[in-house]
């Protein structure tokens, strides 16, 4: 099968009706699940359903445009500038799988393997903790990141409270570096992109959750919905804590682990932020405020300075 007819049944496999409908129905039974959870055993009690009445307008905004942010961000960003990477350095393979199983059973293969299933999250989530990183600590970025943060009542609601822009930045700063580095063909990112995409959205309901669950002293080697409650708290100490999307050990080696104590269950949201932004600043808010920016910084460089002979 060729490279064209690849990227073709890629494309039929993944914006088909059918598999919409069953990625919503997944989405929906997962979401039906940990809600009952959050009622039964919740962490910030009496949460009314208006905060996620007001998600609802940033779900459909994004149910609607990130399949054509995606579909754009994956074959632009993930075949044009991958398959240039590899023109100019060629593929940077880190591990060769079927080198370092060659020569052995099949039955020995799959449990040298069956470690190796999670090096992709691993990877995913080393590029994906710098991206993280600089929606929170670069202004730009963060115009695009804080409607997620806006949230006063994280729930399960939240992880669907994204931009649509966010799958190009992922694309951009996190699949195609890890891409690159495991070696893929430019073809395959895609759906490597896709892939783990569904992967931390699932994954993402969960850690949203408004569920009391602490891991104890397993907490720095997987996150869960306390782990994740810190990196949305508004308490000062917790500011720019725990970015990861899966294993804490990036946060432990950067400086930006923080271990919640049995009981800590903080508020969330961002000071100064309303919780219920309008449909307008869902759609186009970060587009708003770059093109404000960039206007004004055009404006200034066209401003002449005033000499000194012209100031009476």
């Amino acid at each position: 099968m060729g490279t064209k007819e690849r990227i073709f049944d890629w494309l039929a496999a993944t914006y088909s009706a059918d598999g919409f409908l069953r990625m919503w129905i997944a989405l929906l039974l997962l979401c039906g699940l940990l809600h009952l959870a959050e009622r039964v055993r919740p962490a910030e009690r009496n949460q009314s359903y208006r905060g996620m009445l007001t998600n609802g307008a940033a779900t459909a905004a994004y149910a609607i445009l990130s399949p054509i942010a995606l579909l754009a961000s994956n074959f632009f960003v993930g075949w044009f500038i991958s398959a240039q990477i590899r023109h100019l350095t060629g593929a940077l393979t880190v591990i060769d799988l079927d080198a370092l199983t060659s020569g052995y059973s099949p039955a020995a293969r799959m449990v040298l393997l069956a470690p190796l299933v999670v090096l992709p999250l691993v990877v995913y989530d080393f590029f994906y903790y710098w991206l993280h990183r600089l929606q929170h600590t670069n202004s730009w970025l963060w115009e695009q990141h804080k409607l997620h943060h806006s949230d006063q009542a994280l729930n399960v609601s939240t992880s669907f409270r994204v931009n649509w822009l966010e799958g190009f930045f992922k694309n951009l700063l996190v699949t195609i570096p890890m891409a690159v580095l495991l070696g893929l063909q430019p073809f395959e990112i895609g759906v490597v992109a896709s892939a783990t995409s569904i992967v931390t959205h699932l994954w993402g309901i969960y850690v949203h959750s408004n569920v009391r669950l602490s891991y104890g002293p397993l907490t720095a080697w997987l996150t869960g919905p306390q782990y994740h409650r810190i990196h949305h708290s508004i308490e000062p100490q917790h500011k720019d804590k725990n970015y990861v999307t899966y294993f804490p050990i990036w946060d432990v080696l950067f400086g930006s682990y923080y271990r919640p104590a049995p009981d800590e269950y903080p508020k969330t949201g961002v000071a100064g932020e309303p919780t219920n932004p309008s449909l307008r600043e869902i759609l186009f808010g970060p587009l708003i405020v770059w093109w404000q920016r960039i206007a004004e910084l055009v404006g200034q460089r066209g401003r002449k300075p005033v000499a000194k002979s012209d100031v009476s």
